[in-house]
């Protein structure tokens, strides 16, 4: 009983990376249970993972920080052979969408974050300036609309300050990063 409980774990392991790789290849469909019964056989013949699984081992993984986000970078010549499709395109899989409307992402201006977060704005501004959150666009973005240019952040920003408060003094924050008079 407990080989066949772990022999079931291991199939459970591996469909995820079994369906990524289907999905690389161009397949719709999920693999199917004998599919991933010879996949555990490979693994248990310490086949490598490479070579189970080639083209989910040319995609190149980054990890930063403690968020989970996955970067995917279309060029001409390295990797997979990527094709852009028109949406609807039969027998074609999207593996990667596009923001098309940013103000629906970012969607808080600097005054409405300061009062989601509770920080009167000044202090935001001087949060924003310690913790560095114009430099990464998961939370900020300057939008140009016609001539003028707009600072958003996204709802990402208010889970992340909300977490940092956590751990910062706000008043060490504020007294070296507050507006200075002229």
């Amino acid at each position: 009983m407990p080989n066949k409980r772990r022999k079931a774990e291991a199939i459970n392991k591996l469909r995820s990376l079994a369906i990524f790789e289907s999905t690389l290849n161009g397949n719709t469909l999920q693999p199917s249970d004998q599919k991933l019964i010879e996949i555990t056989e490979k693994v248990k013949d310490d086949e490598p993972w490479e070579t189970i699984f080639p083209n989910v081992a040319s995609v190149k993984f980054a990890s930063e920080e403690t968020e989970h986000n996955l970067s995917l970078k279309l060029t001409k010549k390295d990797g997979l052979p990527i094709h852009l499709v028109p949406e609807g395109t039969p027998d074609a899989t999207a593996i990667a969408t596009r923001r098309v409307n940013e103000l629906d992402y970012y969607n808080l201006g600097h005054k409405k974050l300061a009062e989601k977060v509770g920080l009167t704005s000044p202090k935001l501004t001087a949060l924003v300036k310690c913790l560095g959150l114009k430099e990464d666009p998961t939370y900020f973005k300057e939008i140009k609309i016609g001539k003028s240019k707009f600072g958003r952040y996204s709802q990402n920003a208010i889970h992340f300050i909300n977490d940092r408060l956590k751990e910062i003094d706000l008043d060490q924050v504020w007294a070296k990063y507050r507006p200075r008079r002229r």
